[in-house]
């Protein structure tokens, strides 16, 4: 018993061993038992060798990540991205993830260690991993950044660095291919985005990881260094996302080295297939070149087996036609373009714009038609009632000259029935009942019969010394209309109608010879000169002041005075028709001034995104440049009594000038041009789709052109994209690459120049330094210094300049500086039911109208109605001096 316990305990230890066999000697059975064993084992192995080869490999699990839309709107949408997603889950295990509108970079992080994680575990330990990531990005300091839904262009933080994405994949414990799509082209100065990079640091990026050994899986970019990844409105999809689609559909089988078709299809074989196929696509279509290029040391593994025979490569179904919802809505801002209601409330004009670009512009993208019309109805509904709260009220004109100015309504018409009996009173010819009869049964116009007062105040003017009797015969003509019209050039007619006859007697005198003219003369210049624009008092209030006294006087003295008196009133009537005609000149130069600006502060903010997306020609630097500058010079001339009154000639010519360039520019979005353009389109070297379509990232489009530019391009795409699929799909693997396809221009510097001379007109920022960096940029051309640039235009528009125009108390500057703010960064619309809007035009019109009518009524009509009630003893002043009173009392009770 002792013996076998030490046995034992030896065994346990490791150092028993064998029993003694004596040479020579066999034991009983052992050879048999370890052929047996072998046998066994062999048969074990082979078993098992078979259960491995036979089992099928497993599925990947796919996440795909899509980010289309920005809570920021200054980031445009990411066109079809999540269409490409959708259609790349389809083709993997139902427990694959799809994650929609990942918003926050903490949650899209999550999301990619979760499922790193998960291939630890024991149910999925090294199963395959694909994910699908596409959004904006950008690149700072050589470091690619992704943009989450909810990223803020000012706020760093809210990015999420591309290295945390490759960290949170690290985790994973079998093979992992990462689909990159993130260098789409989102370049936009008020993003604070100068240069469309991303592409150069993600290679740089990744290359660095990768020589660094820390790149243990696939990654698969969009496109290579230089470039920007497309999307296709004829795929309705990425470039890179379709035909990522169509090899996983099975085409992709065979591109390897050996040329052979196995059934399945893996993951270097569709990196290769998509490199081919997207860079051929890019070529046909005329785009700037883009080729898919893999990185990481990962090992190449299966990701699907197709089902065979598998489709051939086809066109989406055709696009639809243009929304007639959005056709409506850019009827609408044509309709407003139409009654001036960018003048009235730019601000809210220029949101309306960018409302329907924007609806454009993400429906053009593939974001769901009933959602986006649906965002739009909402804010463009609020829109047009704020337009409608703020409008001015209008009023029936005072003057005929008012009437002129708002525009005299069929007025061939109108001069056609009266002209006639207009010549017949100049000719002395009485006129009879029955001549009337026609015009009284059916009037011409509707009252207060503005052209017929206008025809019959020039047809008297026409006549060089009209007589009392013909005087009558005009007033009895238009006393006929019912009610006749009450002008108030029509009172001086009824003053000289009614005047005292012992003043008519002495006005025969020959030293008095057109005295009655001169009169109606003094009465139409003294109206046409106060029919300004209301922004012009302040330049022409002394000079109307002085002209009004010697109206006021001239006419006293003669319809009172003695000979002398009369004589000198005549020379006074005479120089304040002179100042009157010369303030009507002046005012006409002003307004023609005041409405280019606000033609150009409407058109140029417009103009700074689209403009900044193409390189520009010299032509079109230097029209720009003129505009800008030609802008500039004519906000400081309408400066009122700044450092002296500019001259009107001097005004002139630069609103001259602005206004030749502003119509050569204007010319780029007119009906002739898009002809033109869409003859071309027909042609070798034309116009591609993708060329007509950017052309309507410009608001300055009719409607009708919108819909016509569209429909070319989506016929001229429809035919193209045909073509190329043909192309690629007849490209086996091995074939010649395609030829590498144009090199993407920059308009960096130009980008940088569009939002520098915006931010100069807006009138409060100082631009200076930006110009600094500009400058520095240019000659030196460092990533990182436009990086730079770009922040600080960034925050000039859209921080620093919203923040001081809420601080603005001067109307005026509220109103220049308002219509370069972005609505993204300051809405038009109350930002609630108890704040005004952010709108600043409309009370300062109201407050300008105001003043020009209480300045009317009170240093105008009454202290010239003051003077003429003086003399007690003559009724036929005082009826003139009523009638003054009653419009300036009818003045001062108006509110705009």
């Amino acid at each position: 018993m002792t013996e076998d316990r030490r046995k034992q305990q030896a065994w346990r230890s490791g150092n028993a061993r064998p029993a003694f066999v004596e040479p020579g000697k066999k034991s009983r059975g052992v050879g048999k038992r370890f052929a047996a064993i072998a046998l066994i084992l062999v048969i074990v192995g082979i078993v098992a060798g078979l259960l491995i080869y036979l089992r099928p490999a497993p599925k990947p699990i796919f996440l795909g990540i899509a980010i289309t839309q920005y809570a920021n709107r200054s980031y445009s949408p990411n066109p079809w991205a999540q269409q490409d997603s959708d259609k790349l889950r389809e083709h993997f295990e139902s427990d694959s993830a799809q994650a929609y509108q990942a918003q926050e970079k903490k949650g899209l992080l999550d999301l990619l260690t979760q499922l790193a994680d998960r291939t630890g575990k024991s149910a999925d330990k090294g199963r395959p991993v694909i994910v699908h990531l596409s959004a904006h990005a950008v690149a700072r300091e050589s470091k690619v950044y992704l943009l989450p839904g909810r990223a803020e262009p000012d706020n760093r933080s809210s990015w999420l660095p591309l290295e945390d994405v490759l960290s949170a994949l690290r985790r994973g414990s079998g093979p992992r291919l990462l689909l990159l799509d993130l260098a789409r082209p989102i370049a936009d100065a008020h993003a604070g985005l100068l240069t469309d990079s991303v592409a150069d640091a993600v290679y740089e990026e990744l290359s660095r990881t990768d020589q660094a050994g820390n790149l243990p899986f696939l990654v698969l970019t969009a496109c290579g260094k230089g470039e920007v990844a497309h999307a296709s409105f004829e795929l309705q999809r990425s470039v890179f996302g379709f035909f990522l689609e169509q090899g996983l559909l099975g085409h992709a089988d065979g591109w390897n080295a050996k040329r052979e078709a196995d059934g399945r299809v893996s993951a270097r074989e569709l990196a290769e297939y998509t490199r081919a196929q997207v860079s051929a696509w890019a070529a046909h279509e005329k785009l700037s070149s883009q080729t898919p290029t893999l990185y990481g040391q990962g090992k190449d593994f299966v990701l699907i087996s197709p089902k065979r025979p598998f489709p051939a490569i086809q066109l989406p179904d055709v696009a639809p036609n243009y929304p007639e919802w959005l056709q409506k809505g850019w009827q609408e801002r044509d309709a407003w373009v139409v009654a001036g209601a960018f003048r009235q409330v730019p601000r809210t004009f220029r949101e309306m714009e960018s409302v329907l670009l924007q609806s454009e512009e993400r429906w053009l993208a593939g974001d769901p038609e009933d959602v986006v019309k649906s965002e739009q109805a909402g804010k463009f509904a609020d829109l047009i009632r704020q337009r409608d709260q703020l409008a001015l009220k209008s009023f029936p004109p005072r003057s005929i000259a008012d009437a002129r100015r708002l525009g005299l309504k069929d007025e061939k018409t109108v001069v056609a029935a009266i002209r006639p009996l207009l010549e017949r009173i100049q000719s002395k010819i009485l006129l009879k009942p029955e001549d009337m009869k026609p015009i009284l049964e059916k009037p011409p116009e509707q009252p207060p019969f503005a052209v017929v007062a206008s025809q019959t105040f020039t047809a008297m003017l026409e006549v060089p010394d009209p007589t009392l009797e013909q005087l009558k015969d005009f007033d009895s003509l238009l006393k006929s209309f019912s009610p006749p019209p009450r002008f108030v050039e029509l009172a001086a007619l009824r003053l000289l109608v009614d005047l005292d006859p012992r003043v008519q007697d002495k006005w025969n005198d020959k030293s008095l010879a057109g005295a009655r003219r001169l009169v109606l003369s003094a009465a139409r210049a003294s109206e046409d000169a106060v029919a300004m624009d209301p922004r012009c008092l302040p330049w022409l209030r002394a000079d109307v002041v002085a002209a009004d006294a010697k109206h006021r006087d001239g006419l006293v003295q003669l319809t009172t005075g003695g000979s002398d008196a009369r004589v000198e009133g005549m020379q006074k009537l005479k120089d304040a028709v002179e100042i009157f005609e010369q303030v009507a000149q002046m005012a006409q130069v002003l307004e023609r001034g005041f409405q280019r600006l606000e033609e150009v502060r409407v058109l140029l903010p417009a103009l700074v995104q689209p403009w900044g997306r193409r390189v520009p020609d010299s032509a079109d630097e230097r029209l720009w440049s003129d505009i800008v500058a030609q802008t500039l010079k004519l906000q400081q001339l309408l400066i009122p009594l700044q450092s002296g009154k500019a001259s009107k000639d001097e005004i002139n010519s630069v609103t001259e000038q602005l206004q030749f360039n502003l119509t050569r520019l204007k010319s780029q979005f007119q009906a002739a041009e898009a002809d033109k353009q869409i003859r071309r389109a027909s042609a070798d070297n034309g116009p591609t789709a993708t060329d007509l379509r950017r052309l309507i990232d410009s608001t300055p489009w009719s409607a009708p052109d919108r819909v016509r530019l569209y429909n070319s391009a989506r016929d001229l795409g429809q035919s193209s994209a045909k073509a190329a699929i043909d192309q690629v799909a007849a490209t086996m693997p091995g074939a010649d690459a395609a030829p590498a396809g144009s090199q993407r221009a920059e308009s960096t510097d130009w980008r940088a120049r569009l939002a520098i001379d915006l931010l100069r007109l807006d009138g409060i920022t100082d631009v200076k330094p930006l110009e600094e960096l500009l400058d520095r940029a240019s000659r030196e051309s460092k990533p990182a210094q436009w990086e730079a640039l770009g922040d600080e235009i960034r925050k000039a528009w859209a921080l620093t300049l919203p923040e001081k125009y809420r601080n603005l108390t001067d109307a005026a500057a509220r109103e220049q500086a308002g219509v370069v703010l972005q609505s993204v960064d300051l809405s038009a619309l109350p930002e609630s039911s108890d704040r005004p809007p952010m709108e600043p035009t409309p009370e300062l019109r109201r407050r300008q109208w105001r003043d020009l009518w209480l300045w009317l009524a009170s240093e105008r009509y009454r202290k010239t109605a003051e003077a003429l009630l003086s003399f007690r003893d003559r009724p036929d002043l005082a009826a003139y001096a009523n009638r003054l009173e009653e419009t300036a009392r009818e003045l001062q009770s108006r509110t705009p």
